[in-house]
């Protein structure tokens, strides 16, 4: 599962789901986050 984040720039953000490799919190919510949890992240071309 995939998710886009579409901006007004033509391009948009494909993030793309993984396992936390650190504790620490999301920078969208604030919710604490925990090693090995499930998240998204921005993919990396």
């Amino acid at each position: 599962m995939t998710a886009s984040l579409f901006a007004k720039q033509s391009n948009a953000m494909v993030w793309s789901p993984y396992l936390a490799r650190a504790s620490g919190s999301c920078a969208l919510s604030g919710k604490h986050i925990n090693l090995g949890d499930s998240v998204y992240r921005p993919r990396t071309r």
